[in-house]
């Protein structure tokens, strides 16, 4: 019996400056500027990545989320704190 399957790892890469207002929880807060990366797994160890996206998310409910894409990049990037 074989198992396969994805798994999504999340990597913190900075946060925003300035407090961002959230449309679902209603909270005001430093977003966070994540990698997601989703590992096809073999027996429940990730081999090799499948994709990767990056986002700016609300921690509260890490519910909403702006992708971040060649159109937006430039305007999210200035507004980051991005860690080292």
């Amino acid at each position: 019996m074989i198992i396969f399957g994805t798994k999504k790892l999340k990597f913190k890469k900075g946060e925003t400056r300035k407090k961002k207002h959230c449309k679902v929880c209603h909270y005001d807060s430093k977003w966070h500027l994540i990698s997601l990366w989703t590992w096809f797994d073999l027996f429940f160890v990730p081999l090799f990545p499948v994709s990767r996206k990056k986002l700016l998310i609300c921690p509260m409910c890490e519910e909403y989320a702006i992708k971040v894409n060649v159109e937006n990049k430039n305007e999210i990037m200035k507004q980051l704190e991005v860690e080292k």
